[in-house]
């Protein structure tokens, strides 16, 4: 009698990740990579807006290229891996919906722009009313986005129960910190979460534990979904807080002819305090320069109560004039600027990432422009300026000559500069993001380089 052998088959779960930009696509990645018994788990489906936007991104998953610049190896490395293995798809058919147990929604939504407010609820809406339409019974729907405390409550689950009432909707913002650390800042790094029930709760748990090292960044489960909205938000408040107080004290310096970064160097020191900025040019991103609004937001249009949040809305009006301040610094020293060769290092809105949104560097870039000077723009991962419809370059052009080179974004890229071999002793450096290291700093004062930095101007 023949023995024949077990066959067991690997049936993978459809999850599908709506959204695939910044936050999105690393979030497919980390779920496309994740094996039990050296089987991949996930089969991800990446799923985009039907316009061109959509559709430009979609191609651009599907032949194998993120849609930003990336210096994180692990991430670049990951994502090649999934593209081969083919257990990730980008697409923009929301019919894809019908087929997935798991549901991840990481689009953006800004209720503290009022231009913009209108139509990203719309949208948010709509979306919500297509999932309650097309989702299964008992599918797992986790909110990703950043949202006003009590939106969940009050406006996506009386959506989703007008179709089902056996969806099981969670919450559990992310914590992507693009640059160097994409992918890592996302599978390795706390998580908050909760749901509208126990069982949300439970399935939420789950299917975090499998993307998240939570051996070593244990789950942490609030009592209820507004209470996550709003960790998130006070999160990232304390953030835009904590860089609009430094602000103050930039221009205290500057009056009193003060090195605040040599002093914030020596607070640093105390681990206490190790978290204290220093001083730069301005806020930017999609997350700080309008997060501590929401909190207002849900006070006025969900609660209904009578309170104003004054840290937090000062924070953003705060963030919002630091270019002004830095751009009126330099229109101080530099007595004539038009027809000036000033090379404008770094237009993304932070260090290490492509991302172009709220970038400070744009306020300084239009101010270069009003005054008629001869800008040229570098930055490693921006190719070309959506914003300013200009293109970048990523590299310097060692032929050419400048009167002005002003730092605006800390890449670590520039930090290895050899600013002395690059330029001549003609060129004026102005450091306004703390984005040169203390030996390029050294080098440049030893070498008798015109320089001056914000906060020691």
């Amino acid at each position: 009698m023949r023995i024949l052998p077990i066959v067991v088959f690997s049936i993978m779960k459809n999850i599908c990740i709506i959204g695939q930009g910044f936050v999105g696509s690393v979030m497919s990645v980390a779920c496309a990579r994740v094996k039990k018994n050296n089987k991949k788990i996930f089969k991800v489906y990446g799923l985009d807006s039907k316009n061109e936007h959509g559709l430009k991104n979609v191609k651009r998953l599907n032949k194998g290229k993120l849609p930003f610049k990336s210096n994180d190896q692990f991430l670049n490395k990951e994502f090649k891996k999934i593209i081969q293995s083919g257990n990730f798809l980008a697409t923009i058919d929301d019919k894809i919906i019908t087929k997935c147990k798991i549901l991840v929604i990481s689009i953006n939504i800004d209720v503290a722009n009022k231009k913009k407010r209108k139509k990203d609820l719309q949208n948010f809406k709509n979306l919500i009313y297509l999932i309650g339409r097309r989702a299964q019974k008992k599918t797992l729907i986790i909110l990703e986005s950043t949202l006003p405390p009590g939106f969940s409550e009050k406006v996506v689950l009386p959506i989703i129960k007008k179709f089902r009432k056996n969806l099981l909707l969670s919450y559990s913002y992310e914590r992507v910190m693009p640059g160097t650390n994409y992918l890592n800042s996302l599978i390795s790094n706390y998580r908050v979460y909760s749901g509208i029930n126990l069982e949300a709760k439970k399935k939420c748990k789950e299917f975090l534990s499998k993307i998240i090292d939570t051996k070593k960044y244990p789950l942490t489960c609030l009592e209820n979904i507004r209470t996550v909205e709003t960790a998130k938000i006070l999160e990232n408040t304390y953030r835009a807080v904590n860089i609009a107080f430094i602000d103050e004290w930039t221009k205290f310096s500057e009056i009193g002819n003060i090195n605040l970064n040599s002093a914030i160097d020596a607070i640093r020191m105390r681990s206490t305090h190790s978290n204290i900025r220093y001083p730069g040019l301005g806020v930017g991103g999609y997350c700080l320069t309008k997060d501590p609004l929401f909190a207002q937001y849900s006070v006025n249009n969900i609660f209904k109560k009578d309170l104003k949040l004054k840290f937090s809305n000062m924070s953003v009006q705060i963030n919002n004039l630091m270019p002004k301040f830095t751009i009126k610094k330099l229109s101080q020293d530099i007595k004539k600027i038009k027809k000036k060769k000033i090379l404008l290092m770094g237009v993304a809105y932070k260090s290490d990432v492509g991302d172009t949104r709220q970038s400070p560097s744009s306020s300084l870039f239009d101010f270069l422009k009003k005054k008629q000077a001869l800008v040229r723009c570098v930055d490693p991962f921006v190719d070309y300026w959506e914003e300013k419809k200009e293109n970048i370059f990523n590299e310097i052009n060692i032929e050419d000559e400048y009167d002005i080179v002003i730092f605006a974004v800390p890449h670590t890229k520039f930090k290895f500069l050899k600013l002395d071999k690059l330029f001549s002793k003609k060129t004026i450096f102005y450091d306004l993001n703390n984005c040169l290291s203390s030996k390029q700093i050294n080098n440049l004062k030893k070498k008798k380089y015109r320089f001056k930095q914000l906060g020691n101007f």
